[in-house]
C-alpha cells in the first residue's frame, strides 16, 4: 500500500546511453511473432493498492506534467486505474491493464481525451504522424495473445475520433480530382510541388472492432471544395482492406 507524492524528475539520467541502430533485418513477420514474456507467477502474487503523483517529469523529449496513477493488483489481474496526464497541452485520462490469472494475457486500454493533437501524438510513439487534428479520441479495446499476432487477431472494441484542422498524409484527394479533371478535358494537369496530404477542416469517424477487423459505422470529413464519406472494412491479420471513399466537389 502506497500513497508517493514527486515534485520532478528526469528519466533520461536514469537511463542508459542511446545505442545507434544497427543494420539487424527484422521483417515485420518476425516482429509479429516475437513472443512478449511476461513475469506471470510474479504478477499473479502481487498485491497492491498505491497512488503515485509527479509534478513535472522529463522522459526523452516528452514533459509531462502533473501525473496520477493509481496501481491495484490482486489475483493476477494489474490496473492502472485512473491514469491521468497533463502532455500535449491538453489532459489525457486513460486506464490499463492486464489480466494473467488464466492461461493468456488479457490486455485492456480505454481513453476518453478531448482537444488531443493526434499528429503530435503519432509521432512521438510511433514516429509517424499520418494524421494529423486536434479533437476528441475515444478508444475503447481488448485483446489477448503473447505475440502481435495474436493481438491482431482478437482485438475487439470501439474508437471514435473528431478531429478538427488536421490532414491525413500520402495522397492528395484533391489533386486526384484536378487531374481526372484534366484528363477529361485533354489537358494536363499541373503537377504537385506540395506533400502529398489531404487536409481537413473536420474528420469524423466511428469504428467498431471484431476479432481484427477494423469496420467504420461513420466516416465523414470536410475539406476545400468538398465533402468526403467512407465506409468499409480494415482486415488486421491479413493486413488487408476493402474500403470505398466518396468525394464529393461542392458548390463553393
Amino acid at each position: 500500500r502506497y500513497v508517493l507524492n514527486l515534485d520532478q524528475i528526469n528519466i533520461n539520467d536514469y537511463l542508459p546511453p542511446k545505442t545507434q541502430k544497427g543494420d539487424t533485418k527484422n521483417t515485420p513477420e518476425n516482429q509479429a511473432e516475437t513472443k512478449i514474456e511476461l513475469p506471470v507467477e510474479m504478477m499473479r502474487d502481487l498485491n497492491i493498492d498505491g497512488t503515485l503523483k509527479v509534478g513535472k517529469l522529463t522522459f526523452d523529449n516528452l514533459n509531462p506534467s502533473n501525473i496520477k496513477v493509481s496501481t491495484k493488483a490482486k489475483s493476477g489481474n494489474l490496473q492502472l486505474d485512473p491514469v491521468r496526464v497533463d502532455i500535449f497541452k491538453t489532459r489525457v485520462n486513460a486506464q490499463a491493464g492486464v489480466n494473467v490469472a488464466g492461461s493468456v494475457p488479457k490486455y485492456n486500454f480505454k481513453t476518453d481525451t478531448k482537444n488531443l493533437p493526434i499528429g503530435e501524438v503519432m509521432l512521438a510513439f510511433t514516429g509517424n504522424d499520418m494524421v494529423s487534428g486536434t479533437g476528441l479520441v475515444f478508444a475503447d479495446i481488448v485483446t489477448t495473445g503473447a505475440t502481435v499476432s495474436e493481438f491482431k487477431k482478437t482485438l475487439n472494441g470501439s474508437i471514435t475520433a473528431n478531429l478538427k484542422d488536421g490532414a491525413v498524409k500520402g495522397f492528395n484527394l484533391a489533386q486526384a480530382i484536378r487531374q481526372a479533371k484534366a484528363k477529361l478535358s485533354g489537358k494536363t494537369a499541373t503537377a504537385s510541388t506540395g506533400e502529398e496530404k489531404t487536409d481537413f477542416s473536420e474528420l469524423n469517424a466511428e469504428a467498431t472492432i471484431k476479432n481484427g477487423v477494423v469496420t467504420t459505422q461513420n466516416l465523414s470529413a470536410k475539406a476545400p471544395f468538398m465533402r468526403i464519406n467512407g465506409t468499409g472494412k480494415v482486415n488486421l491479420p491479413k493486413e488487408s482492406l476493402d474500403y470505398l471513399v466518396k468525394a464529393k466537389i461542392v458548390a463553393s
